[in-house]
């Protein structure tokens, strides 16, 4: 049994930029290895962790290539079809499936990280695991039939025919075309159930790609290509944690949120062996903007974030070097220098920057979206990050933000339940 890391990175982002992401900084602090040690402490067996790193969507042209005047305005361009345009998203998904496909086998265990449209790519990833499992190396030529096989999932208004429909021609898929094991006698055999993922953890999804919003307005077909047709976790994922950006009021950044999570708790523990108080899946609010809780613009509050992820993965068996392994990481060094500050600048877009259409400000995000009822200190429990309350508190931050409306007289009343640190 070996470990699977999956790192998907935002729009525009990759491992050699200045500022790293998060899930780069998640993607360089794997170790390699957990050292398993019996009674007196020595070494009797690993667990090898292997890393599969996706860069971000219009970051492909390579240095090399980039030499050339040709080279540049290649560069240029596929910058502005990933951004814009959201272009090679699926193709960078369908790729991550195959080496995730030439890497994987049976009782492997999967972890999957994602930020921004990687989270987007992440959450994708993990429903094609779901519905078409993982093609075997020998029907690697399966790939896309199995990523239409997931995208035309049925909606929410599909009928339970349509449903039942697609569920037979799923399974029939992962009989035919997926990872399997041996007997003892050599012979194949076949797993009806798609793989488990260990662990999803994601910062800030964004679901909105550039003008594919505007085509999926429009059309049948351009919510079919652009959206979820489904926002519960899905049923194969052990445990998952999301990671919201309070301060974001950008049009170009709408948060993809979980829903139906309590209910999917209440599955969760009800399964052998169960912890039935652990909370296995968690969405939770912090300060800060899009990049400010993933990562990759040098503010020191995505430390707070990445802290909370890793604590998650770590408590599903993932080690990492530094404070969750043995030797210094890029990800302590993060955490040592940054400190878990909620009072650090909040970023935002500045001189000429704030005219590009892409920053163009929205309403602010809606964090209680329930019309029946107020919440309770429960719900912000649940919903918010005590970072939050301590800056909202913090009366020389002048920290108001619309989102916290709801939530203003149990910020002066109850204090926050669960320090991130």
């Amino acid at each position: 049994m070996k470990r699977i890391v999956i790192c998907m990175d935002g729009t525009w982002q990759t491992l050699s930029q200045d500022n790293l992401t998060n899930i780069g900084l998640i993607a360089r602090s794997v170790a390699h290895k957990e050292t398993i040690r019996d009674e007196t402490g020595a070494a009797k067996d690993y667990i090898h962790q292997t890393v599969i790193y996706t860069h971000g969507v219009g970051s492909t042209i390579g240095a090399l290539s980039r030499r050339s005047f040709m080279g540049e305005a290649a560069a240029r361009f596929n910058r502005l079809a990933g951004g814009a345009f959201g272009e090679g998203l699926e193709d960078g998904i369908v790729d991550t499936y195959l080496r995730l496909a030439f890497n994987y086998e049976m009782g492997d265990e999967i972890f999957i990280f994602g930020f921004s449209r990687g989270a987007f790519a992440a959450r994708r990833l993990a429903g094609l695991i779901n519905t078409a499992g993982i093609v075997s190396r020998r029907h690697v030529d399966k790939a896309w039939m199995a990523y239409r096989l997931y995208h035309d999932s049925p909606g929410r208004r599909a009928s339970d025919a349509e449903r039942q429909a697609h569920a037979e021609e799923a399974l029939q898929f992962r009989r035919l075309y997926g990872k399997g094991g041996r007997n003892a006698d050599g012979t194949r055999f076949t797993v009806d159930e798609p793989p488990q993922i260990k662990f999803l953890g994601v910062f800030d999804t964004v679901i909105q790609r550039g003008f594919g919003d505007v085509i999926a307005s429009l059309s049948p077909w351009g919510r079919r290509r652009y959206e979820f047709r489904n926002l519960h976790v899905c049923p194969n994922v052990q445990a998952a944690r999301h990671a919201v950006a309070v301060d974001e009021q950008r049009m170009a950044f709408p948060p993809t949120l979980w829903e139906g999570l309590e209910e999917a708790n209440a599955r969760a523990r009800q399964r052998p062996g169960a912890d039935p108080d652990k909370t296995y899946y968690q969405q939770r609010w912090f300060v800060g903007t899009h990049g400010d809780v993933g990562g990759g613009v040098g503010s020191r509050l995505a430390a707070l974030t990445l802290k909370w992820m890793a604590e998650g993965a770590a408590a599903e068996g993932l080690r990492f070097y530094g404070s969750y392994g043995d030797d210094l990481s890029p990800m302590d060094e993060t955490l040592r220098e940054a400190g878990l500050c909620f009072d650090a600048p909040i970023t935002r877009p500045k001189g000429l920057k704030v005219f590009l259409p892409i920053n163009f400000p929205s309403v602010g995000r809606r964090i209680w979206r329930e019309k029946r009822r107020t919440p309770t200190p429960q719900d912000f429990d649940a919903l918010i990050d005590s970072t939050v309350a301590q800056r909202a508190l913090a009366r020389e931050l002048r920290y108001n933000p619309s989102s916290l409306r709801p939530f203003r007289k149990i910020l002066r009343e109850h204090p926050p339940q669960h320090p991130n640190g």
